[in-house]
């Protein structure tokens, strides 16, 4: 994207690159570009059970509770008790 935001620049100066604009015009336009919440920055990890933003195990996509109450009924194979 970068690179086409170069070109276009280049082509409007008359092939030449000023440095300050074509920083600024380049900064402008991706800032433009990027939803305000959008980002993937602001995601963040749910339990798919019970809906608990914290101490979400990643591979299980779930709550360090719900884990644990999915070990104790026997739904997580595999797993052993430290």
């Amino acid at each position: 994207m970068k690179r086409v935001i170069a070109n276009e620049h280049a082509e409007d100066t008359g092939g030449r690159i000023t440095g300050v604009s074509f920083s600024t015009s380049v900064s402008t336009t991706l800032l433009s570009s990027i939803k305000s919440k959008g980002t993937i920055v602001r995601h963040r990890n749910r339990c798919v059970f019970t809906g608990r933003p914290r101490g979400v195990y990643s591979y299980f996509k779930a709550s360090r509770s719900t884990v644990l109450e999915l070990f104790n009924n026997g739904f997580l194979p595999g797993l052993r008790k430290s």
